[in-house]
């Protein structure tokens, strides 16, 4: 029997900044742009970013349960059937 294959996902640099960028700004959003520190938003970003884009991609029909009202992340938002159909990051396989 053999292993299933995991998926990565491949991003440029240009847009791997441009996801750090928006996590950064939906940290400051959700505390009301009050107090905290805009370097110390971008280092979290980072490591959120980094971390969700070193995981395997869910397999397709996989359901995800997010809690809370905050505004998300695209990367932690739940995926529509369109948005998958038309989405353009490349994918990596590996066995």
């Amino acid at each position: 029997m053999s292993k299933p294959k995991r998926i990565y996902r491949i991003v440029p640099p240009e847009e791997r900044h441009q996801l750090i960028a928006e996590a950064a700004y939906f940290r400051a959003e959700n505390r009301g742009f009050q107090g905290g520190c805009p370097v110390q938003d971008w280092l979290e970003a980072e490591r959120e970013i980094d971390k969700l884009l070193s995981q395997p991609l869910p397999p397709r029909g996989a359901l995800v349960f997010l809690a809370g009202k905050q505004r998300l992340h695209p990367l932690l938002a739940p995926a529509s059937a369109e948005s998958n159909a038309t989405e353009e990051v490349a994918v990596k396989e590996i066995e």
